[in-house]
């Protein structure tokens, strides 16, 4: 079973609700042969998309990141592309280090 990120839902559910009509619209409503075959194409796309990209795969922790307070666990699946110290003023408000992850549609 799929796991869906609760943060995602309602993307989630749009992305599904406008796959399942266009699946809809090219079974039981479009008459010409080409609408129906585009119409249901592109809304099994939507379809599969919001499955996965809303997808919440399961993480697998190291132990020694459990166990030990100095390591630093990533907050999500991507590339350290940068690490400064910074003045962070809005919430902080004192010198901090910032990590910057960049983060692929397609992790």
């Amino acid at each position: 079973m799929i796991k869906i990120s609760k943060y995602g839902l309602d993307n989630f559910f749009i992305g599904i609700g406008i796959g399942l009509l266009l699946i809809f619209l090219a079974f039981f409503v479009f008459k010409p042969l080409p609408l129906k075959i585009f119409s249901a194409i592109i809304g099994f796309f939507f379809v599969a998309f919001s499955l996965w990209f809303f997808r919440d795969p399961p993480r697998n922790i190291p132990l020694l990141a459990i166990e030990d307070h100095s390591i630093i666990l990533a907050p999500a699946d991507g590339k350290v592309v940068e690490i400064k110290e910074i003045d962070e003023n809005k919430v902080l408000r004192c010198r901090a280090v910032q990590i910057s992850i960049f983060l692929s549609p397609l992790d």
